[in-house]
C-alpha cells in the first residue's frame, strides 16, 4: 500500500510498522492495522511515526491497538 500498488485493501496483524520506504502521498487503499499494545518488537515511537506517516500521506487507515496483546 505504501508504494501505491493497485490493491483493494490491506490488513496488517502484528506487522512491523517501520520501513525505509515511506508512504506516497494520496494512498487510496483502505488499511486496517491491528497492533498488540504490548508488542515488544514495535515501540510506542514506531507507532507514533507510523501514524504520522499515514496522516502525512492522507492515507485511509484505521489503527486498532489491542490491550494486553503481545
Amino acid at each position: 500500500a505504501r508504494r501505491g500498488e493497485p490493491l483493494l485493501g490491506v490488513v496488517s496483524f502484528h506487522g512491523a510498522l517501520v520501513t525505509n520506504t515511506p508512504a506516497k502521498p494520496g494512498i487510496k487503499v483502505p488499511m486496517l492495522v491491528e497492533h498488540g499494545a504490548k508488542d515488544s518488537m514495535v515501540t510506542p515511537e514506531n507507532v507514533t511515526a507510523f501514524k504520522k506517516e499515514m496522516d502525512d500521506a492522507k492515507a485511509d487507515y484505521k489503527f486498532v491497538s489491542i490491550d494486553g496483546a503481545k
